[in-house]
């Protein structure tokens, strides 16, 4: 049993969330083939904002090669600073919102402290990434270029 629960501790289960800009209810991994990095954030974390420009560089370097998408874990009463935060920065990946169940998504993706990213490989099992540690950054750049689908 405590083997069964340790193999599926570090796998992903996949839930539906609302697109930002669609305004649709949709799957947060969409193409599992694919590396994807999944951005835990909200428009109160500071630390959250101060990741924008490495996010934007992996963006930039690795499109096409993974797939990524912001978690807003804002509430109700700042989404809408969310949305500006969003608008303001350009961000050009996915943005799903957990607005209607931010508590229940923490505890489902270990996000109670934020900025908290998971690179989630296809076969659903993932780990933790650090923007601002050059050794995962490698690792992630090692990935995208390397991991055959």
């Amino acid at each position: 049993m405590i083997k069964t629960y340790l193999t599926n501790f570090f796998v992903f289960s996949d839930t539906l969330l609302l697109n930002m800009r669609s305004e649709k209810i949709e799957p947060v991994i969409e193409d599992s083939t694919m590396i994807n990095l999944v951005i835990f954030s909200a428009s109160w974390c500071n630390p959250c904002h101060e990741q924008i420009p490495a996010l934007k560089e992996i963006y930039q370097k690795l499109k096409g090669k993974i797939n990524m998408m912001y978690i807003s874990l804002d509430k109700s009463e700042t989404v809408n600073n969310w949305k500006a935060l969003m608008e303001e920065e350009q961000i050009p990946w996915r943005i799903l919102l957990a607005t209607n169940d931010v508590e229940a998504i923490q505890k489902k993706y270990y996000a109670k402290s934020i900025p908290r990213i998971y690179i989630i490989y296809p076969d659903k099992h993932f780990e933790l990434l650090d923007v601002s540690e050059k050794a995962d950054i490698d690792k992630l750049y090692y990935l995208a270029n390397s991991y055959s689908f």
